[in-house]
């Protein structure tokens, strides 16, 4: 027995030895194996060829078969994409923008910004003529405002469209007109059928509170018409006043002697004496219609109680003066 290895070696050169360790990036039997690609930096167990030291632009290691989700890249796709590249798409591995840049002109790097009146994918859009000499945002071509972005709340972020907050890292609502909201994240206008300063609220929904809204004005209305009501109410009555002391106050049949014309007031007075007794004598319901006689005229009583006739006289009386 040699004890040399006469099959060959694993993770060694040089058989029958097998004394020398495999380079970097080689593994198995005789080192004959490549270490993947998905290892980082190629390097591989030189036995079992998993990936000892993690993937680059992959995930799962050892054994590194998942590639990276869409915006992460590098060691174990750790690492995010650049807003620079357009989509915010990198190469998995390197992490340069290969699809190209959004608001830069250079790819694949992305360094250099658009020059002034330029924006878009790799800086070919030209900024629209309602910019004038303001220009436009390099990234979505909105005209830039002049304003406070901090001071102002119709003022956008300073921030890439669609987002707001001090690092940017917060998302403006999805129901923001063009994506656009300011450093609270409050939307500068809706799209159509959104309201409210997030644009949360749906056109339905304002229906609903519109015409919860509209509900106290409807009362007021009642209110006023009830006003009127009760003035026309007043009127009327008035009307009917003046007309009742207009009229013609009704002549007895018996002509009147002259100089033997009654007063009323000293009717009144007499019809009230009478009255005065009249309540002594008799109670309220068993009162009876009679003839009450004054200077050579006969005046005949209701049939109400006396505390009414008085009330009805003196109520004439105050008409006819």
């Amino acid at each position: 027995m040699t004890g040399v290895c006469d099959k060959g070696c694993n993770g060694f050169t040089d058989p029958p030895i097998c004394n020398t360790a495999c380079p970097s990036g080689q593994w198995g039997l005789n080192c004959t194996n490549l270490c993947s690609m998905n290892c980082y930096n190629g390097s591989c167990d030189r036995t079992t060829g998993q990936c000892d030291k993690g993937c680059n632009g992959f995930i799962n290691p050892p054994y590194c078969n998942t590639d990276c989700s869409i915006g992460t890249w590098g060691p174990n796709c750790q690492f995010h994409c650049r807003t620079n590249c357009y989509n915010m798409t990198c190469n998995k591995v390197t992490g340069v923008c290969n699809s190209g840049c959004m608001g830069y002109m250079d790819p694949p790097d992305c360094i250099v910004e658009c020059k002034s009146g330029k924006w878009g994918r790799n800086c070919v859009n030209n900024c629209s003529s309602k910019c004038q000499e303001k220009g436009c945002d390099r990234v979505t071509g909105i005209c830039h405002y002049v304003c406070d972005s901090v001071m102002d709340l119709f003022c956008p972020a300073d921030c890439p469209a669609g987002f707001h907050g001090s690092n940017c890292s917060l998302q403006c609502s999805s129901n923001c007109k063009e994506n656009v909201c300011n450093h609270l994240g409050y939307c500068i206008s809706c799209q159509t059928g959104y309201t409210g300063l997030y644009c949360e609220k749906g056109q339905a929904e304002d229906t609903r509170e519109s015409r919860g809204l509209t509900f106290p004005s409807g009362v007021g209305v009642g209110v006023a018409v009830g006003a009127v009501v009760v003035v026309l109410i007043v009127v009327v009555v008035a009307v009917v006043c003046r007309r009742r002391r207009k009229r013609p106050q009704p002549q007895s049949h018996e002509e009147p002697k002259r100089g033997t014309r009654l007063h009323a007031y000293d009717g009144v007075k007499k019809i009230n004496e009478y009255s005065h007794s009249y309540e002594e004598t008799f109670a309220p319901d068993k009162f009876q219609p009679d003839e009450v006689k004054t200077d050579n005229k006969t005046v005949k009583t209701s049939q109400d109680p006396p505390n009414s006739i008085y009330d009805n006289i003196e109520e004439c009386t105050s008409l006819g003066e």
